[in-house]
């Protein structure tokens, strides 16, 4: 009774290598090894087979022309993964999986195999935010991005730092972005946002001015690290102080590299109410919609003395009140970013709701009014006209 290619490969993925009778000079067709991570972090591995030696870094490697026999798989996993589990698949379907580093598998017909490598972590981050119910943004290595809503708990992170950024609240201090960092033996990290609103909010920066000018006094010498270590500027600026309510303005947001080496893997964001505001579905320069009341883009790098700009139009709710605020908040993180204080990374600009011009009794007055004096002077300029002429007739 012949034995199926399937049926045959899961009885020969084992824990230690046997010998089996297989002719050398057939060959299996492939041998295919993906790696598999939601967060695009990848181990190395290294593939024995009986006629070569093959290793890669890559999400997805294949090995041609490899001949039957014994196989041996052996996985780096990426950054201290606490768990690596090694699925075996033929014609997509599942022949076995082994959780651990190594395998060692036979193959005594042609097949084209797959391998599958997938890592699990244990880290956990712990986001809350006072009120609650309010944006963030979690970022890492370049590219490595979490957004949602506070408060919630992310799993299955790994061992690396990350920085927070709370959005904005009305009449509300926005929190000063945090940072933390899980390691081997610090598996879960907590982040709090404590937002300071109303007369509290007035306090607070009172006491900050009053900090500033106590420093200010106390500085004789000038230090120039601020400048040494900066390596980017960041501007969103609305193009007016004012605007209409139900109308369109315009705003820019831009990042200049100031350093001496290129910043590689830019995320840049624009954080709305979208209550006050409505963004265009098409956004410029390739942007998207990373979230509700977020927009962002990503650029691959931006040279050393560069900028990046682009202009986008906001519309201005039409419900909105006569002196309320509306405001916009950007973001920017890069792989090689640098900068002395986490307010450098993030930039507000603000538009009021401009009034509009009364009317009633005081301005029908007005008007008439000027209507008055218009007609006076046409009257004084007939008369003056008709005094000239008799002067010349006579």
């Amino acid at each position: 009774m012949k034995i199926s290619k399937i049926s045959q490969l899961a009885l020969i993925v084992v824990a230690t290598p046997f010998v089996m009778g297989y002719s050398q000079e057939a060959h299996a067709a492939s041998v295919t090894v993906t790696q598999q991570s939601e967060i695009n972090l990848y181990g190395e591995w290294k593939l024995n087979t009986p006629n070569k030696i093959a290793s890669g870094e890559k999400r997805t490697q294949t090995v041609n022309n490899t001949s039957l026999g014994n196989y041996k798989i052996n996985v780096e996993p990426p950054y201290n993964a606490s768990i690596t589990r090694i699925r075996f698949e033929v014609n997509g379907k599942e022949i076995k999986t082994v959780t651990g580093k190594n395998a060692v598998f036979q193959i005594n017909e042609n097949v084209d195999l797959q391998i599958l490598i997938s890592y699990e972590y244990d880290g956990e981050i712990t986001i809350s935010g006072n009120p609650s119910g309010n944006t963030f943004e979690i970022t890492s290595l370049p590219g490595m991005r979490w957004t949602g809503i506070t408060p919630t708990k992310l799993t299955n992170m790994p061992p690396m730092e990350y920085t927070i950024h709370y959005g904005q609240v009305d009449n509300c201090q926005l929190p000063e972005p945090q940072r933390g960092k899980i390691r081997l033996d610090i598996k879960e990290i907590r982040f709090d946002g404590k937002y300071i609103c109303g007369n509290a909010m007035n306090k607070e920066n009172t006491k900050k001015e009053e900090k500033t000018n106590l420093q200010k006094i106390n500085q004789t010498v000038p230090t120039p690290e601020r400048s040494e270590v900066i390596n980017v500027r960041l501007w969103n600026a609305f193009h007016q102080k004012e605007g209409l309510a139900g109308t369109t303005v315009l705003v820019t947001i831009g990042v200049r590299n100031v350093g001496k080496e290129t910043l590689r893997n830019v995320s840049i964001t624009e954080s709305f109410n979208e209550e006050k505001v409505s963004i265009p579905k098409a956004i410029p320069k390739n942007g998207y919609l990373a979230q509700r009341g977020v927009i962002g883009w990503n650029i691959p790098s931006i040279y050393a003395g560069q900028s990046w700009t682009t202009t986008i139009p906001v519309t201005l709710n039409s419900q909105l009140s006569s002196g309320e605020q509306v405001n916009l908040i950007s973001r920017v993180s890069a792989e090689n970013i640098r900068a002395t204080r986490g307010e450098l990374l993030t930039k507000t600009t603000s538009i009021g709701i401009a009034t509009l011009p009364e009317t009633g009794e005081g301005a029908e007055k007005i008007i008439f009014m000027l209507l008055i004096i218009g007609a006076s002077l046409i009257l004084a300029s007939e008369t003056f006209r008709r005094k000239s002429v008799a002067l010349r007739a006579f």
